[in-house]
């Protein structure tokens, strides 16, 4: 097993969320903390080829993502500033780098079978409509049914597919899952002062970990290493946050043969796993 730095994204902006198309395009929000803008910027996960970079829409604050379909993102805005309830919708294109259409009326639902199910709030309750993702267009007046909604919604579930993706588990001393993975702990840590939860994914060649150790009273560094078990011994490591001030969860996760490290809150680093 082997592991290779691709490329690294890295903005003055502080990186609040990534997110992946179907297609592999990864999308990183960003977020000015003094003026609380929000930008965007997309990039080919396996090349780093950027496919935009730092757009914003046109509310520039109080807007996030609801997901991605098909290759286009579907933005919503929030009620007020300090509330998390959604409201409007906005349909922008990756590859075409535009907004298709917006609706102010409806909030986002759910997307299936090419069709977004939105609602608006009446006297009685939300009622959902079906609009077509590409074009913004109400295919029915009529409000959708109660038991068909549930159907739909439950297929717009099951149609999330995560088997590509391994997410950090966290490692519990008392109750080790194996002595396998214990022995790699204790050989990372052994003369760390270790703070906070550790993090790991393991599969049958690797073991991925993250520790944050307490140099100091106000100095917290978050490391992060890779053992290759075959070899045991440790085959990469990088230091993620040099002076964090507490405890930073998830700051890895894995995507296909994609590491993807978050370092210094600005910066993504993407590595390949070569098996």
């Amino acid at each position: 097993m082997k592991i290779k730095k691709l490329y690294s994204f890295k903005d003055k902006k502080q990186i609040w969320r990534l997110l992946i198309s179907g297609t592999d395009l990864l999308i990183i929000e960003t977020r000015d903390t003094k003026t609380r803008e929000v930008f965007f910027s997309c990039l080919d996960i396996h090349s780093g080829q950027k496919i935009f970079s730092n757009i914003q829409m046109e509310e520039k604050s109080w807007i996030g993502i609801d997901t991605i379909y098909k290759d286009i993102i579907f933005f919503h805005q929030y009620v007020k500033p300090d509330m998390p309830d959604h409201k409007k919708i906005t349909a922008f294109d990756i590859r075409l780098k535009k907004v298709l259409w917006q609706n102010d009326d409806f909030t986002f639902g759910f997307v299936t079978n090419d069709t977004v199910y939105a609602h608006i709030n009446t006297m009685v309750g939300q009622k959902y409509f079906p609009i077509h993702f590409k074009t913004g267009e109400i295919i029915s007046e009529e409000a959708v049914d109660s038991v068909e909604l549930l159907e739909l919604r439950k297929k717009a579930e099951s149609e999330k597919d995560y088997s590509n993706y391994k997410f950090p588990e966290i490692y519990n001393q008392r109750f080790a899952v194996n002595e396998n993975i214990r022995q790699y702990v204790e050989k990372a840590t052994q003369s760390a002062e270790v703070t906070g939860n550790i993090e790991y994914i393991e599969n049958d060649n690797w073991l991925m970990m993250n520790y944050h150790n307490q140099i100091s009273h106000e100095n917290i560094r978050n490391e992060f290493i890779i053992f290759n078990k075959d070899k045991k011994k440790k085959i990469f490591s990088e230091t993620l946050n040099e002076h964090a001030k507490a405890f930073v969860p998830d700051s890895f996760f894995v995507y296909k043969d994609i590491l993807i490290l978050l370092k210094e809150k600005n910066e993504v680093i993407i590595c390949k796993i070569f098996e």
